[in-house]
């Protein structure tokens, strides 16, 4: 991958984000924890879905890694926010499942073109640790756990 794509998906990731209200956007990636979970039903009170997403098959075309979840919301809070101006503004539509997939894909569009550049000159094994670290329980799923829990009681779901 090419700096060009880095910086093409590091883009559409940025304006997806900016224009993303925290709040729902935290309430999105709750509803599509609670989806492939087996609480569709808690979900379906946040979010619209195809009713294929409602799984925890990770060999899925609709799974959504964990790990991707936490990095979203992390890049979503270190994102600065558009500024509304007068007349009409664009907005991240996140009571859609479709919000959050798209940026997932982007998320990992820009992670593939970044790891495309760094790979030019390291070999994979200096990944491996980075790759280790995403997928198996870290200070960071602590994070996710927080959110989720918080977003629980406000939907009033303990």
């Amino acid at each position: 991958m090419s700096r060009l794509n880095r910086d093409r998906y590091r883009k559409k990731l940025h304006k997806l984000l900016s224009r993303s209200n925290v709040e729902k956007f935290v309430q999105m990636v709750w509803a599509i924890d609670a989806l492939q979970s087996g609480r569709a039903e808690a979900a379906s009170r946040c979010i619209r879905f195809p009713a294929e997403a409602a799984t925890d098959d990770i060999t899925s075309k609709f799974a959504v890694h964990k790990w991707d979840l936490e990095t979203l919301v992390c890049q979503l809070l270190i994102t600065p926010k558009d500024r509304l101006r007068e007349g009409r503004n664009r907005h991240t539509n996140c009571s859609l499942f479709n919000a959050g997939a798209t940026a997932v894909n982007h998320l990992r569009a820009l992670e593939n073109a970044e790891s495309g550049i760094y790979l030019r000159r390291f070999s994979i094994l200096n990944e491996m640790h980075r790759i280790g670290q995403r997928q198996f329980l870290t200070c960071g799923a602590l994070l996710i756990t927080a959110l989720i829990r918080l977003s629980r009681e406000t939907m009033g779901e303990v």
